[in-house]
């Protein structure tokens, strides 16, 4: 499949939720190929891919979220990007447009209320739930 850079510029889409379907191994090993000849500031994005499929998909599936109900975050190694409000305008108004419309008009959530974002960001990736350790 042969793609223009405008083809690909004009057909892409973020996506906030997903599929239960599995995806087969040899679309993930091509995926990866290909992004790993993605543009990147200065080829700074650090590198790391783990795929995990099954119980171990599972297992850490039910990690994350129970972690994201308990409020737990993870401390960063370092700043990918200015924190919220932090960015000089005229992006930190970019931003909030951008946010305002994905929660209001995409998903029908006031932009204000970050209990309803909050579960629609568990939600995207599994029913919530804590298992025992």
């Amino acid at each position: 499949m042969s793609t223009t850079v405008e083809e690909a510029l004009l057909t892409r889409r973020s996506c906030r939720a997903f599929r239960p379907d599995p995806v087969r191994r040899a679309q993930v090993e091509r995926l990866l190929a290909l992004a790993a000849r993605s543009a990147s500031n200065s080829d700074c994005r650090p590198w790391q891919v783990h795929v995990l499929t099954g119980a171990a998909k599972r297992a850490l599936s039910a990690d994350l979220l129970c972690a994201h109900d308990e409020g737990r975050r993870a401390a960063a190694e370092f700043a990918y990007q200015p924190g919220a409000r932090e960015w000089p305008e005229p992006f930190r108004s970019r931003r909030r447009r951008f946010g305002e419309g994905l929660y209001r008009d995409a998903l029908g959530i006031d932009p204000d209320d970050t209990t309803a974002a909050s579960a629609t960001t568990a939600a995207t990736t599994a029913s919530s739930a804590c298992r025992s350790a």
